[in-house]
């Protein structure tokens, strides 16, 4: 079983006539995976319209969810015929309101703004209380509970990749640009703070894993993977990089994670649109290669990910199950084995059709929200970029055979 829980809250489809574009909605349904957790209010609307992004005024919400009114201000990014919505807060949190939550609905006379950093340092720290500290780098927001050599870890890490990341995707180029919204982070002290917080976050199955990135808070989220070291004397950011980066798990936990947020906020993936589970895992995987030469246990992005290669033994490498659907990443008894063939189909792609890939992960992160593809759909647009599948599948057996 792979190794973290996706804790992506993804909302049940809408029952859609039409999107914004006019096309119709294929007819299936929403993807549920043991790693991505797709968890939301239900919506019963008969029709929805996907919101042009820019402009759009600040408008204030304030709806029923957990026993409780909750007041949030953003901009409508879906809007069903019923009176549902989608709201993207200020701090870029995703929120289903249905018609039956709404309380209030207030349009207010000032354009969206997205949250400062210094204002969601101090949101986070209202919601998370004094036992934790609040800090911010240039791209983020943390709020941690943890050995405060364990966050300045992470401060340094999650910096040095999003610096790496974007040379890295640059280079082909893809249309990368700058996170609207502070990136947040939020780190627990040990394992049981952390499985509670994940439970009621997105559900039991977070519990036993270590990290996740849930696209409806648009937060990554960890216990503090250095709590097994207490005891020992950890004097320096050294000591720590040496200590996590003896586990590769560790360090690919955290850049696996902080992968998926970069993702969905710098422009390769659009969150609740349907991004297929090869795609958005293996991508991860891509980016996540432990590297224990490297005295942080992470070096770069692209190298052979050897943790995945033993899951290959005796894999089918079927592309067309794969693209076709996300069953065999959600099943627990395929998913090992779905998730090395994900990574394998990327980095087969990312370098003998870099080209095409690029291509690709452009269309598919221009995909509206909440319209999800049937079977036939999906095939259709990865052969419209890579050509027959049959054909690719023998050029794709060919170039893993001389990894393994």
């Amino acid at each position: 079983m792979a190794r973290s829980t996706r804790g992506d809250d993804m909302p049940p489809q809408f029952p859609t006539t039409a999107a914004s574009d006019g096309r119709m909605p294929n007819q299936s349904r929403p993807r549920w995976s043991i790693l991505t957790l797709w968890v939301a209010f239900c919506f019963s609307l008969s029709a929805t319209t996907a919101l042009a992004k820019e402009p759009r005024p600040l408008t204030e919400v304030v709806f029923k969810a957990g026993g409780k009114e909750i007041a949030e201000s953003g901009r409508v990014i879906v809007e069903a015929a019923d009176g549902g919505i989608l709201l993207e807060a200020v701090d870029g949190q995703l929120w289903n309101v249905t018609p039956k939550a709404m309380v209030s609905r207030t349009h207010l006379d000032q354009p969206f703004q997205p949250i400062s950093a210094d204002d969601f340092a101090g949101k986070l720290q209202e919601e998370f209380g004094e036992e934790f500290s609040v800090s911010k780098t240039k791209h983020y927001v943390i709020a941690s509970s943890a050995a405060p050599e364990f966050t300045d870890w992470c401060e340094t890490t999650l910096e040095r990749f999003l610096n790496v990341f974007t040379r890295y995707w640059d280079r082909d180029p893809l249309e990368l640009h700058e996170p609207e919204f502070p990136l947040a982070a939020i780190i627990f002290s040990d394992q049981a703070a952390f499985a509670q917080y994940a439970r009621a976050d997105i559900g039991d199955a977070a519990a036993t894993t270590i990290g996740y990135y849930s696209i409806r808070s648009n937060r990554i989220v960890f216990s503090d993977l250095s709590a097994r070291f207490r005891g020992r004397q950890v004097k320096s950011r050294a000591e720590m990089n040496r200590l996590l980066s003896a586990s590769s798990a560790n360090v690919a936990t955290v850049i696996h994670e902080a992968t998926h947020q970069i993702a969905f906020n710098c422009g390769v993936h659009i969150r609740y649109a349907d991004n297929p589970m090869w795609m958005t895992e293996g991508f991860a995987m891509f980016c996540e290669t432990p590297d224990l030469r490297s005295t942080s246990g992470w070096r770069t992005i692209g190298d052979v990910n050897r943790a995945r290669l033993p899951a290959l033994r005796g894999a089918s490498l079927d592309i067309d199950r794969l693209i076709s659907s996300d069953d065999p990443l959600r099943d627990a008894s395929t998913a090992r084995t779905a998730y090395a063939e994900s990574w394998a189909l990327t980095y087969f792609l990312a370098k003998a059709r870099r080209g095409k890939y690029r291509e690709y992960l452009e269309a598919i992160g221009s995909k509206p929200r909440l319209i999800w593809d049937d079977a036939e759909t999906r095939r259709a647009e990865f052969e419209a970029h890579f050509g027959d599948v049959d054909e690719l599948q023998d050029a794709f057996r060919r170039y893993l055979s001389r990894l393994r």
